[in-house]
């Protein structure tokens, strides 16, 4: 549904899209939308069929699924289609192995470590902590069981962009 860390992921892909210089259209459905009774992060049925109709209507074949457990119909999807998906938070490439490129994590160890060594050495403080690449606090995953899909150029591209968002030379677009 279109809540502010679902549109940051969104917002992130597609600044993605646009970084890799590809003609490629950003598609987003919501589970709510079509399937309103349901829950949008447990309904893994609604984003099987969200994602099938987006391969009949537009020809998808990288999907993105921000939806919480309802991304496991997705996945289920693509293994079937041989398509691909981009997990979302941990690392979920076995959970359809050789069709999820890569995820999108969040190390929430890298947060806990820090916070709690804060806490230990009397530095903390109360309020927002941000975490992003330049401290480890999000990445992608190892992409064990696709790295070989992935042209060496594209890598290197990735590690390219990754250094210029640290260096902040390219800005994150952030949800207002």
């Amino acid at each position: 549904m279109p809540v502010r860390p679902v549109e940051e992921f969104i917002n992130g892909f597609e600044a993605g899209i646009l970084a890799a210089e590809v003609e490629a259209t950003l598609i987003t459905r919501y589970i709510n939308t079509f399937s309103p009774e349901g829950s949008p992060w447990n309904s893994p049925n609604a984003a099987a069929e969200i994602a099938a109709g987006m391969v009949r209507e537009h020809g998808a074949d990288v999907f993105f699924p921000v939806a919480g457990a309802s991304a496991i119909g997705v996945y289920n999807f693509v293994m079937k289609q041989g398509r691909y998906a981009i997990g979302v938070d941990s690392d979920q490439d076995y959970l359809a192995e050789g069709h999820i490129l890569t995820s999108v994590m969040k190390h929430l160890d890298v947060a806990v470590e820090s916070l709690i060594g804060e806490i230990v050495e009397g530095r903390f403080r109360s309020g927002d902590h941000h975490y992003d690449l330049a401290n480890g606090g999000v990445g992608l995953s190892p992409m064990h069981y696709t790295r070989e899909l992935i042209p060496e150029a594209v890598l290197e591209r990735l590690e390219e962009l990754r250094q210029l968002i640290i260096a902040g030379d390219i800005e994150i677009p952030a949800v207002q």
